[in-house]
């Protein structure tokens, strides 16, 4: 990652399957972005890391391999900014927020949803996006929270489209790279 020293990164986490989980804090030991990554075109926002604490283990969640119909109930879980006017509004525990697909003008490489009411913020960046099975149970990895920009202005806000880097789209990425 250009312009970032690995001794200065670390990860907030937390157990997205248990919506009580507190929020907690590691370094990072290595990372390893996708060759094409291009921050300004916000294109290829993906990499794998491996962080110098074991996490503990939590229930694991496999991979979208495909893609899913625009009606699909997605959520996303994050320790982000709850409010974009308020820098210190980051929450202790998750936030799930609740969407559906919206392909109109989104990129292959990007899963997009258009909300008003849920959206993901500042601090959110590399979160779950999953797919919602039977009883609103995370079914798969289907994204990772990339960025939100602003339907109306275009500015970088928590509010308007949500865009997610597609799981399936990197699928051979990530395991190539995962190993």
């Amino acid at each position: 990652m250009t312009g970032y020293n690995i001794d200065n990164l670390t990860i907030t986490y937390g157990d997205f399957t248990d919506k009580n989980s507190k929020r907690m804090i590691t370094s990072v030991k290595s990372f390893k972005k996708h060759e094409n990554f291009n921050i300004g075109a916000f294109l290829n926002d993906i990499a794998i890391i491996k962080t110098e604490a074991r996490l503990p283990p939590t229930r694991k969640i496999r991979l979208c391999k495909t893609s899913y119909p625009e009606k699909t109930p997605l959520a996303s879980c994050g320790l982000g900014l709850v409010s974009h006017s308020d820098v210190d509004s980051k929450p202790e525990v998750l936030i799930e927020a609740t969407f559906r697909e919206n392909k109109t003008g989104c990129r292959p490489q990007n899963i997009c949803s258009t909300s008003r009411e849920t959206y993901v913020c500042h601090g959110d960046s590399g979160g779950p996006l999953y797919v919602l099975g039977i009883g609103n149970k995370a079914e798969c990895l289907y994204g990772l929270t990339s960025y939100g920009k602003d339907s109306i202005g275009g500015d970088l806000l928590c509010i308007g489209k949500n865009h997610f880097t597609n799981v399936p789209y990197y699928y051979d990425w990530i395991k190539q790279n995962s190993l």
